[in-house]
């Protein structure tokens, strides 16, 4: 009974916003609609953390035919590092460019699945940063390098969840 209650107000409000959106018939109408969204999305997430200095290192460069993939940590807060990789195709730029924060794997943005869409990106002219999620590739908060597993779950996800649990009691969202 619960979850038909709840599955009849979502629907509800799904259908009073998809009215609300088909209201819109001009550009000026759809920039209102993009700020309305983006405010509520700040105000949702408690506005955005201060800037930092980034701080990239570029660990390796590999050259490969047509592109290089340059191996880099860079810190999203002070003293929270992000590993990744940024695909940069041959030539004279500048060119157009995609962030990939892959997930869902415990490999991250080695799954094969992410190599094979990485590099058709960058062979058609893409620069790429994939980078690997909290809990996933070389971000594992949890790994026991003794036992070589992580000591939560046998999902990465979980990983990835647990801070912002903590987070989100801080308000540090």
């Amino acid at each position: 009974m619960l979850l038909a209650h709840l599955g009849a107000q979502l629907n509800a409000l799904a259908e009073k916003w998809d009215q609300e959106r088909g209201r819109i018939k001009t550009a000026a109408e759809v920039e209102a609609r993009n700020r309305f969204v983006r405010e509520k999305a700040r105000e949702m997430m408690h506005g955005f953390p201060e800037r930092n200095p980034l701080k990239p290192v570029v660990t390796a460069t590999l050259e490969r035919n047509g592109y290089r993939i340059e191996n880099l940590m860079f810190q999203s807060r002070p003293d929270f590092w992000v590993t990744g990789n940024l695909y940069v195709p041959k030539g004279a730029g500048p060119f157009p460019a995609v962030i990939s924060p892959c997930g869902h794997y415990q490999r991250a943005r080695m799954e094969p699945e992410y190599q094979f869409a990485y590099l058709s990106l960058v062979h058609a002219g893409f620069i790429v940063l994939a980078f690997d999620p909290i809990g996933q590739g070389e971000r594992r908060q949890y790994w026991n390098p003794r036992t070589g597993e992580t000591e939560v779950a046998s999902s990465s996800t979980y990983e990835h969840s647990m801070p912002g649990q903590v987070l989100l009691t801080m308000a540090k969202t």
